[in-house]
């Protein structure tokens, strides 16, 4: 995954949904087939940080399968169809445990290893340079046949969220992942705080500078090179749009 396709550019284009709804009516729509629904209830639940934790680590037990309706072009392990461009999802979002693990490791900024590493970037990228479009997603990328048992990763976050459950806090967890040496993690968290539009209590630009950036400095100049180009583009960014997406409180619910 790297900032400078095509693919990273269209994290910009969801919108943060504005209308107020209940926890509950939350997780329906997340659980539901429809895309259009499942989206802008991510964005919704994730924007409530450690309150839907609790129901998203009873939600990766499940073991029922969801199949997504009116996808667009979205490419996931599940999607049928590539259309030579698209958002990239490499969970099994068909899969209510691996949708759930998708929303809890966006939160958290942790790898509970729910993610699929079928949904390869770079052949994708070939194909879409190559003119492959509206194919078959099998012939590009071929995915596995047989779906993914995900009890080892829902039993990892259930350990995880038991013991850090007690003032657990997400600023907490940006700079953790800042700090930690897992590749997946570094990515999710400076996915986030360069497109995503959810809020994290106590985010600001003065902790930024004083305790986020030495961090992302650093990042910018060792580690994998995708790590190295998000932490980059970051860094240039000198006015702050990155944050004028973000709040420092909840939204209204």
């Amino acid at each position: 995954m790297t900032g400078a396709t095509l693919f990273i550019l269209l994290l910009l284009a969801p919108a943060l949904p504005a209308p107020p709804k209940s926890l509950t009516a939350d997780l329906e729509a997340f659980t539901s087939r429809s895309w259009p629904s499942v989206f802008p209830a991510k964005d919704r639940l994730e924007s409530r940080e450690g309150e839907a934790i609790p129901a998203l680590i009873k939600l990766v037990f499940r073991q029922e399968r969801a199949p997504l309706v009116d996808t667009a072009d979205l490419i996931y392990p599940g999607a049928r169809t590539f259309h030579g461009h698209g958002w990239l999802i490499d969970y099994d979002l068909d899969s209510l445990s691996a949708r759930a693990g998708w929303l809890l490791e966006a939160i958290t900024f942790e790898d509970f290893g729910f993610s699929s590493g079928t949904i390869r970037e770079d052949r994708l990228m070939e194909a879409a340079v190559a003119g492959k479009g509206d194919v078959p997603l099998a012939q590009v990328l071929p995915q596995p046949g047989v779906p993914r048992d995900f009890g080892a990763s829902a039993e990892k976050a259930r350990r995880w969220w038991a013991d850090r459950s007690p003032g657990w806090t997400r600023f907490a967890a940006v700079i953790a992942a800042l700090q930690s040496t897992s590749a997946h993690r570094q990515m999710l968290v400076l996915s986030w705080l360069r497109h995503g539009q959810t809020p994290c209590n106590g985010l600001s630009l003065a902790r930024y500078q004083k305790e986020l950036r030495p961090l992302v400095k650093r990042l910018a100049g060792r580690g994998p090179e995708e790590v190295r180009q998000q932490a980059r583009l970051l860094l240039e960014d000198r006015e702050g749009y990155w944050f004028k997406a973000k709040a420092e409180r909840r939204p209204a619910r």
